[in-house]
């Protein structure tokens, strides 16, 4: 039956690629979850952020941390070979997104609801200096 030889090669040549896909999409997930804790502390002091404006900073900050921690521990496992199960760590990845990103609109919303406009014009300037 040539038609099955041909699904069974194709079927190889499936979980042969999965595997590499896994094993690349898994690589640094908690590194780059990581990468949204590093705080321009020294900027942020910059701005003169008085008592209740330090709280929700604390709290922005706290929150990240939360949300970095769900994307840790929705990052794909490593033996998720099958494409099924590939399909359903990235679903799970995606609504851990999802979730963090939810969380820290919330906390960053509040925060920014403390600051003067002189203070939202320095905190937006803080990110084009970091980037460059």
């Amino acid at each position: 039956m040539p038609g099955a030889a041909a699904d069974e090669e194709q079927k190889a040549r499936l979980d042969a690629a999965s595997r590499k896909s896994s094993v690349a999409s898994g690589a640094g997930c908690e590194t780059e979850a990581a990468a949204g804790l590093q705080w321009p502390a020294g900027e942020i002091e910059a701005l003169h952020p008085d008592h209740n404006q330090l709280g929700a900073l604390e709290t922005l900050q706290k929150t990240s941390a939360r949300a970095v921690d769900i994307l840790n521990r929705a990052c794909p496992p490593a033996d998720a070979l099958a494409p099924s199960a590939r399909f359903s760590a990235a679903n799970r990845r995606l609504i851990a997104m999802l979730q963090a990103v939810r969380q820290v609109k919330a906390a960053l919303q509040d925060c920014l609801a403390t600051l003067s406009e002189a203070q939202k014009a320095q905190l937006e300037a803080i990110g084009p200096r970091r980037s460059s």
